[in-house]
């Protein structure tokens, strides 16, 4: 009888474990580890590299509790085309608007709803922005077009 109740017990921890494991995807941040897309998360040390290799800076700005940047993260950057697409071209570069040191950036960039992309020269002037989620073609279309305006 002892034994059963031990290996009911070990059963209910069992479960429990695996139903928090599950629910906790949906609460993981929705930072860092997005595709392959090389993020970085400090303005300036990311503008220092956008000068030095010519490059537009994309300045994403999310948070946590945000359902559409998360579909961002899951849906579009999780594309391999555009993830090599977006390392290729710009500066990636994620800006957590939950950080208060980062709201100053985001009032400076006038961000008033999430996600907004930013994309900055290397001298940290705005050339284009993108502004809710699109899909991986549709993101690309524009991020393409923000730099083909750039470039001329």
């Amino acid at each position: 009888m002892k034994r059963v109740a031990v290996l009911a017990a070990v059963m209910v921890a069992l479960a429990a474990a695996g139903g928090a494991f599950y629910l906790l995807q949906f609460f993981q941040p929705s930072s860092p580890s997005e595709g392959s897309i090389n993020w970085r998360h400090d303005f300036h040390e990311a503008l220092n590299l956008a000068q030095v290799e010519g490059k537009l800076l994309m300045m994403e700005f999310y948070a946590d509790w945000c359902g559409w940047c998360r579909k961002l993260d899951m849906e579009t950057y999780t594309d391999p085309r555009l993830a090599a697409f977006l390392n290729e071209e710009f500066i990636p570069l994620k800006i957590d608007v939950e950080n208060r040191e980062n709201l100053v950036l985001a009032d400076r960039y006038r961000v008033w709803e999430l996600p907004t992309i930013v994309f900055l020269t290397p001298a940290g002037e705005e050339v284009g922005r993108i502004v809710g989620y699109r899909p991986p073609d549709a993101f690309r279309r524009e991020a393409l077009a923000i730099l083909e305006q750039w470039e001329r």
